[in-house]
Formats: C-alpha cells, structure tokens, sequence
C-alpha cells in the first residue's frame, strides 16, 4: 500500500457512519448528532488519538473495537 504511514483508522462499535457526527433518526425528523472526543478504544480517546496523529506519535495507530471487523 502507498503511503501507508498516513492513513490509520479509528473505528469504535456502533451504527454510525463517523465518529464525530453520526446520523439521526430520533423523533422521527432525521438530524446530526456531534459525537463524543472522549469515545474510548483499548483505552485511547478519540482526543488522544487525534493527538498523536498531530504529534506524529506511536499512539497513532490502526484502532478499530473487537467484533467490527
């Protein structure tokens, strides 16, 4: 894969197409719904993912929850 070193996915369990708006259907009316920074995966936040990516640190890294893939 080309340029592998700038591309790592974050993908927690749950229906939504992102992780920092997400789709809704509540009520009826259909709307979007600011996710959460604080979203955790084997106990990194989003925010500290984000971070890292910034950073160029070692915490950057492929981070997809069990069962999703």
């Amino acid at each position: 894969m080309m340029f592998e070193d700038r591309y790592k996915r974050f993908i927690p369990n749950g229906a939504a197409h992102t992780t920092l708006l997400r789709a809704t259907s509540d009520a009826g009316g259909g709307g979007i719904q600011i996710g959460s920074l604080e979203t955790e995966i084997a106990g990194v936040s989003m925010l500290d993912w984000f971070a890292a990516m910034i950073d160029g640190t070692e915490v950057w890294d492929e981070l997809v929850d069990e069962g999703v893939e």
